[in-house]
């Protein structure tokens, strides 16, 4: 299948799996890049005085030749000599007569904390001002790659964890209290009786109610108890790798898999996860349409997955080329509003190389 997104920041949620199996696709992160290009020197027949400026930085040709240069030994002098204030070399061949510049101002683009992002005034040949036109120096920008800034998609808080092991040396005598007592924890007090061993003061941490924490027995072993932070973000957990500092009466456990949690992330688009589980493998094509809202998939006019979408709800539309373009599905999002729906936004271009008898079982919604 090749896909051709419309770039409209959700595009990337139409995912294709030639496998029926388990598949799971997270995107957090939109790498970004800085701004670069490559400037081709050309032939120089007098360099007598000559001197050539780019970005406030002066290469001076004279010191260095006489009489015809060729572009490959302009370019070496260039790169010997060159410290600019918004563009750094980085990449060059001994012998060539090109050299890749990319931006080093962070200033310049949206995120001035980063040199990621576009230029808003591009390098231009006219930018390499050689002093004496007459003597034939040239200096061609090509190969020009637009900078992208770096796109953080939205992500949900997650909470804190740790977990309490009452058994850590695997013995079952690691942990037993001493005397009656009692122990406050996070907001509760448990109670233990002389005796109690691993098993005995995990239930009753698992039992008790703490006031930030949910507490729960690890699933196939009674002597660890799981701790979760009722909301999401960032909650204080105690230090991993030791015992609990508010152990009395030999009741210690061990404190390990700490985490504190993370806040959440306010980015450019929505973070997704996207899990199809099935048997098999029927080399079946998945289009997961489910961060639109969307209460149906139309095909070619006809309602192949979800329900018909009511007024003012959207659907998605996928509509066949014809001709040579057979098998290339545009795909856009829908407002039905009676005899003439309104287009949301165009998602992209999916060419499938030929016609498609799609199922519901080919749409997530």
């Amino acid at each position: 299948v090749a896909w051709a997104g419309f770039g409209n920041g959700t595009d990337s949620i139409v995912n294709f799996d030639t496998g029926n199996h388990m598949y799971a696709a997270n995107t957090t992160v939109s790498t970004g890049r800085a701004e670069s290009f490559t400037v081709t020197f050309g032939n120089i027949t007098q360099t007598t005085g000559e001197v050539l400026t780019f970005d406030s930085s002066t290469i001076n040709l004279n010191d260095s030749f006489n009489g015809l240069v060729p572009g490959k030994d302009v370019a070496l002098a260039f790169v010997e000599q060159f410290a600019g204030t918004n563009w750094a070399i980085t990449g060059y061949t001994p012998g060539s007569n090109s050299v890749t510049l990319t931006n080093s101002n962070a200033s310049l683009t949206p995120d001035v904390a980063n040199v990621e992002g576009n230029v808003a005034i591009n390098a231009t040949t006219a930018n390499f001002v050689f002093s004496t036109p007459a003597n034939g120096g040239t200096a061609v920008v090509g190969n020009y790659v637009e900078g992208l800034e770096a796109v953080t998609w939205n992500q949900a808080a997650t909470p804190a964890t740790f977990t309490l092991d009452f058994d850590i040396g695997n013995m079952g005598t690691d942990v037993i209290a001493s005397a009656n007592g009692t122990i406050s924890y996070f907001g509760a007090t448990i109670a233990y009786a002389n005796g109690d061993g691993a098993i005995s003061l995990a239930a009753k941490f698992a039992a008790a109610s703490y006031t930030d924490f949910n507490a729960a027995l690890k699933v196939g072993d009674p002597t660890q108890v799981e701790f979760t932070a009722k909301v999401a973000g960032t909650t204080a957990v105690p230090d991993a790798g030791g015992t609990i500092t508010e152990a009395t009466n030999g009741v210690d456990p061990f404190v390990f898999a700490d985490a504190s949690g993370t806040a959440a992330v306010t980015g450019g688009g929505t973070y997704l996860t996207t899990v199809i589980t099935a048997a098999g493998d029927q080399g079946m094509d998945y289009l997961d349409f489910s961060s639109y809202g969307a209460k149906g998939v139309v095909v070619n006019g006809v309602l192949v997955g979800g329900v018909a979408a009511a007024v003012g709800q959207t659907y998605i539309s996928l509509t066949e080329g014809t001709g040579v373009q057979a098998g290339q599905y545009t795909i856009a999002q829908y407002t039905e509003v009676g005899a003439a729906d309104t287009l949301v936004g165009t998602i992209g271009v999916a060419d499938f190389g030929g016609h498609q008898d799609f199922s519901a079982m080919n749409f997530i919604i």
